[in-house]
């Protein structure tokens, strides 16, 4: 694995050290393996990739998926929406993705990601690179509900270049009392 990200750091094709990588115990190694892909030959690299992108950890997937769209792997985006739309934790990391680079139908797998407890804040993020009306709106909708106010303020911060204390939108925060 330390081999995989010395090679990358420095820009040079990896070799079979990532199917090495891959096979490790450590899933830091596994990371890594999938990192490093982005300079193999492209067959190589797609191989790699399939077997990363089955992988038990989330972190050793997602940063497949990440290689892969860097790749223009169809399979990595594929992966990215089918984790997605499962809206459970290991989901979050995946909204953004699906907010920046998908179609208006994938988007709604972030606003349906809205409605999850645990997914609510990834999702709000990502609607800030979504940009559009409805997702302006939502974050308007979604300053009303005060553990939900400050990053739905950020994100339509993003959005609109909308300056909240100037337009009106920001309430005067009470900082809590000190204790003695």
């Amino acid at each position: 694995g330390a081999v995989c990200r010395f090679n990358a750091f420095r820009r040079v094709a990896p070799g079979d050290k990532i199917g090495v990588a891959l096979k490790a115990t450590t899933p830091d190694a596994r990371i890594d393996a999938p990192r490093a892909a982005r300079l193999a030959p492209p067959a190589a690299a797609s191989e790699w990739l399939t077997a990363a992108l089955k992988d038990g950890v989330p972190a050793v997937r997602y940063a497949a998926v990440e290689t892969g769209m860097c790749l223009r792997n169809s399979q990595a985006w594929e992966t990215a929406v089918a984790l997605a739309r499962k809206g459970n934790p290991d989901s979050a990391p995946y909204l953004n993705l699906i907010a920046l680079f998908g179609s208006p139908e994938e988007h709604e797998i972030v606003y349906r990601a809205l409605r999850t407890a645990g997914l609510q804040l990834p999702a709000i993020w990502a609607l800030g690179h979504v940009g559009t009306r409805r997702a302006a709106d939502a974050c308007l909708a979604g300053m009303k509900h005060e553990a939900l106010a400050r990053a739905c303020g950020e994100a339509y911060g993003w959005m609109t270049g909308a300056d909240l204390e100037r337009d009106g939108l920001a309430l005067e925060e009470v900082p809590p009392d000190a204790p003695a």
